[in-house]
């Protein structure tokens, strides 16, 4: 069982981040290596994975239900790129780079979760080859729009 990340944790007390079975994310698939807010449903990070990225859950990593100040320090330290439904992780006033990078699912509620998978996926494939590196980006039905 992996040890829950503290945010007042040394950096040498910081998980290990785990790997895909295949190994590192490909290029296909950017190198992109994701942190699925808890606003978002437990099924993403497993459905980021089998989409051939890396991925893993806040609530896996000790951070269910903790400010979102904590899950940003560990996204920082852990360089993961933040995927979210809480667009006050598009102020960068709070949240400033550097960082690995924000996404911002902007996904209606009427949707069932496939679809908005779906949504995020096909925000996501439209972005391969492209730094996230310090940029904040929006995911919505229909576009995607990308802020550096």
């Amino acid at each position: 069982m992996r040890q829950a990340w503290s945010p007042t944790s040394r950096s040498t007390s910081l998980p290990m981040p785990r790997m895909s079975s295949s190994g590192p994310a490909s290029s296909a698939s950017g190198g992109w290596f994701f942190l699925v807010d808890e606003n978002l449903p437990r099924l993403f990070a497993s459905q980021l994975r089998a989409a051939g990225y890396q991925a893993e859950d806040v609530r896996d990593v000790g951070l269910g239900a903790h400010p979102d100040a904590d899950v940003w320090r560990y996204a920082h330290a852990q360089a993961r790129i933040l995927i979210t439904q809480d667009s006050d992780f598009a102020d960068i006033r709070a949240y400033p780079p550097p960082h690995a990078g924000i996404v911002i699912a902007d996904l209606p509620d009427r949707l069932v979760i496939a679809a908005k998978m779906q949504v995020v996926l096909d925000g996501l494939a439209s972005l391969v080859g492209q730094s996230l590196a310090n940029a904040i980006v929006t995911i919505a039905p229909g576009k995607v729009r990308v802020r550096r």
